[in-house]
């Protein structure tokens, strides 16, 4: 700030321009007992000083008014500052996460399945990932979540859950799962075959519905099964398991349920229990068929395969399902 009022000087001190406000009124007062034959020169001083001091006055108020600007504006740009770094901070977050993501990227897709999508705020060392492994190629599959709250569960939380079907029967002699047990023995132990309108090939003949076990994947045709007719025993071990007689022609029959029992024991039996609608006749006399079986082979089971007594191809359009029991 510069001041820009003149003062003469006066041949002999005091010098306003120069003295200390604090010894500047003893000086003048000095200075004019002494110099009374210089009144003209005096009285000029004496206008300039008073000048003087009416512009000082004027620029201290200015000077206190921008300082006090000055002040807000220092506060200004600091607030600006720290907003900066913190714009700064999440800025540089954001250029990690965007450059991370974008190794992951592909031609269509946002994120990769081999990268995790969420983790949990307090231990981020808790992860989840969604994985696209069985969807088909070139397909885009939705998931729709519930309008709720919950928790997910898987299949295998659940007491029974589908492992195989529906199959759809055709001309063959056999329905082989061979190695089904095999790949839930951690989970099951126990299972249920569900067949819709399974009925041999011939209509105007009745067949019965047979069944072995396969043992790693292989159908044990020797003498370790047991079974007959509800009610009734059977004297030896023989090379099957004899069920339900199917008519071909009978159009509302072959509604079969097949439960095995105990498929892991490596020593102890494996039990089967069938129950069926069929008939043996040519008309509409239909009954409840019931079976039951043994498998005593000191070996758990893999699967098994269904035939007919005789050899006969399956009927199509059949269809199979079978449900696994959870492991206790």
């Amino acid at each position: 700030m510069t001041i820009t009022q003149v003062i003469t000087p006066l041949p002999v001190a005091p010098n306003p321009a120069t003295d200390p406000p604090a010894v500047f009124s003893e000086k003048a007062a000095a200075f004019v007992a002494q110099q009374q034959l210089m009144v003209p020169e005096i009285n000029t001083w004496r206008i300039q000083a008073n000048a003087l001091e009416t512009n000082v006055n004027a620029k201290e108020g200015s000077a206190s008014g921008y300082a006090t600007a000055a002040q807000g504006f220092r506060d200004t740009a600091n607030f600006a500052a720290d907003a900066a770094v913190g714009y700064r901070d999440q800025t540089q977050g954001w250029a990690v996460a965007a450059a991370a993501s974008a190794t992951t990227i592909g031609t269509t897709a946002a994120f990769s399945d081999a990268n995790p999508m969420v983790k949990n705020a307090t231990v981020n060392t808790k992860q989840g990932r969604f994985k696209a492994t069985l969807i088909t190629a070139a397909t885009i599959r939705d998931y729709l979540l519930p309008d709720k709250d919950g928790t997910m569960a898987l299949t295998s939380d659940m007491g029974s859950a589908l492992v195989a079907g529906p199959l759809a029967t055709t001309a063959v002699p056999y329905v082989d799962f061979l190695t089904l047990f095999s790949a839930g023995a951690g989970n099951f132990d126990n299972y249920d075959i569900i067949l819709n309108r399974i009925q041999p090939v011939f209509a105007a003949n009745s067949d019965s519905l047979c069944l072995r076990v396969a043992n790693a994947g292989t159908v044990d045709t020797g003498n370790f099964y047991a079974g007959g007719a509800v009610g009734a025993g059977f004297g030896s071990l023989v090379g099957t398991i004899t069920g339900p007689s199917i008519r071909g022609q009978d159009v509302q029959a072959g509604n079969i349920e097949i439960q095995i029992r105990n498929a892991n024991s490596v020593t102890g039996s494996k039990t089967v229990f069938i129950r069926a609608i069929g008939n043996t006749s040519p008309a509409v006399s239909y009954q409840i068929q019931q079976f039951w079986g043994l498998y005593t082979g000191a070996n758990a089971i893999s699967g098994f395969r269904l035939y007919w007594a005789t050899g006969a191809n399956f009927a199509a359009g059949g269809s199979v399902r079978v449900y696994g029991w959870k492991s206790a």
